[in-house]
């Protein structure tokens, strides 16, 4: 199982900092959409050339041109680039066409799904590497998280990374669904010692 930490903040310095106490816990790091829209594509150059051996989920949350949107990110140093499952099939087959010529890996976005049961079907027909599952902090859908959940896993062989504001309260609950790694952002990057607060974390998913 992997750790994953997301930054999804606005101060581009501050996150660097807290990403360098914090890289020996770690295994992927995601620059996230806030970091993006003020900072750009510089975002990722940052952290690459900050951290140049913890590989980099960028958060693009492609919706359309992914020729050039997955070029920009993988040369910035990309590892792997999150396109949105509600793309539809042309954006997202030929994002992950431009990634395998780049050497990075798409990530297919669940959270715009209109079914992701059938999202999670056609990913690796399209070519994504793997699958990013949210559980929202107000679940209103009518369709209860747990439910989505099975739609999912039982629809696809690729990883499933999941984001569920995941906290010390409810980290058991997640690593119970055996996913393929946990996107942990607000518990770790907010917290007052995030070193602390990182080990906690992977001392759980070590031992899953």
């Amino acid at each position: 199982m992997k750790l994953l930490v997301a930054f999804n903040l606005l101060d581009l310095e501050s996150a660097l900092s807290i990403a360098r106490s914090i890289e020996q816990q770690v295994d992927l790091f995601t620059v996230g959409p806030l970091l993006l829209y003020k900072h750009g594509v510089a975002a990722v150059e940052r952290f690459k050339e900050a951290l140049p051996e913890i590989p980099l989920v960028v958060e693009a949350q492609i919706l359309e041109r992914p020729q050039e949107s997955v070029n920009l990110f993988s040369d910035a140093g990309a590892s792997w680039i999150s396109v949105m499952a509600g793309a539809g099939q042309k954006v997202i087959t030929t994002a992950c066409s431009t990634a395998r010529n780049k050497g990075t890996k798409i990530v297919l976005d669940l959270a715009d799904a209109s079914s992701v049961g059938q999202s999670a079907l056609d990913a690796q027909r399209f070519g994504a590497v793997a699958l990013s599952f949210h559980k929202p902090s107000v679940d209103d859908s009518r369709v209860p998280f747990i439910d989505r959940w099975h739609m999912v896993k039982g629809n696809t062989e690729l990883p499933i990374f999941v984001s569920a504001h995941i906290s010390r309260e409810n980290v058991g609950e997640i690593l119970g669904l055996e996913p393929s790694g946990i996107i942990i952002g607000s518990s770790v990057v907010q917290a007052d010692n995030p070193l602390e607060e990182i080990k906690y974390f992977s001392e759980l998913v070590k031992n899953n």
